[in-house]
């Protein structure tokens, strides 16, 4: 991420409008980046919804056992293609599938496994993992459009240069952002697989199934795994955007504290911090 800084003199009244024009800019950013949140969240919930369903109907009747498990678990191997019925969501027509097309399944030795129940056994493991998997994503994108939700919220009352409130959202963001920071520090230290995306909301995007499963189909395609300059850069943006939240507070604060009669004269000294280019692996937290 590269910022510039730039000071000037400026008149109470430009730099109240100033801060209240980039407000509104990064409010709307932000109200765009949860339509895409909320359009992913409906894209992972309906995938698990069918894959939940078969999972489930697969797992009573393995722990039946006898005739009833063999069935089951012969069935699974024997479809590569699970499909359910089709659904209405918001006006268009979805079907929701499962693909265990094109996987070979391998014992401990290496051999290539031709029995259906042993191929049964592999992928309803498959499916006990990817629906774990999906519940994470649901819950994870729960977190996230709440917190996109509280930096709007701290945009909308930098408009109303509401100082109290601003504190209030800037507090629940450090936390939140923090609490991921340790949560991604502590797996890094423990030599856990971190997989990283990065999610950019375009001017196309809304809240709609469509555009949350283009969405994520995009993130899992340019998705890396973290080598350490992942953290770092997430660890300097998240300090950029808490620098920039606390100066604008403080400002805001400075400015309700001068007297109305003394606003219309007042030159006041603002130095400017720009984002001038982020590249395309370095989140954007402020």
């Amino acid at each position: 991420m590269n910022t510039t800084t730039k000071t000037e003199m400026l008149s109470y009244k430009s730099l109240k409008s100033r801060l209240r024009d980039n407000a509104l800019k990064s409010a709307v950013g932000w109200a765009k980046a949860e339509r895409m949140v909320d359009g992913q969240l409906k894209s992972v919930k309906f995938d698990f919804d069918y894959m939940y369903k078969v999972y489930r109907a697969s797992g009573m009747a393995i722990s039946e056992g006898g005739i009833a498990e063999k069935k089951a678990l012969t069935e699974l191997a024997s479809r590569d293609k699970w499909v359910g019925k089709t659904i209405d969501v918001e006006g268009k027509t979805y079907q929701p599938a499962i693909s265990f097309a094109n996987q070979v399944y391998q014992d401990t030795e290496g051999n290539v496994i031709t029995d259906l129940v042993e191929i049964g056994k592999a992928r309803w493991c498959q499916l006990h993992k990817k629906c774990g998997e999906c519940a994470s994503d649901i819950e994870s994108l729960k977190q996230q459009k709440k917190l996109m939700r509280w930096k709007q919220k701290f945009f909308r009352f930098c408009y109303n240069f509401n100082d109290t409130e601003m504190t209030k959202y800037h507090d629940k963001i450090s936390e939140f952002e923090s609490a991921q920071f340790d949560a991604r520090s502590d797996a890094n230290i423990e030599g856990r697989e971190i997989k990283v995306q990065y999610h950019r909301p375009s001017e196309s995007d809304s809240s709609s199934i469509t555009a949350g499963m283009a969405s994520r189909d995009a993130g899992i395609a340019a998705e890396t795994i973290d080598d350490g300059g992942q953290m770092k850069e997430f660890a300097d943006s998240m300090k950029t955007a808490f620098d920039i939240r606390v100066s604008t507070i403080q400002t805001i604060t400075a400015m309700l504290g001068i007297p109305l009669d003394k606003r219309k004269a007042l030159k006041i000294p603002a130095t400017t911090t720009a984002i001038t280019e982020t590249r395309a692996r370095v989140p954007v937290l402020i």
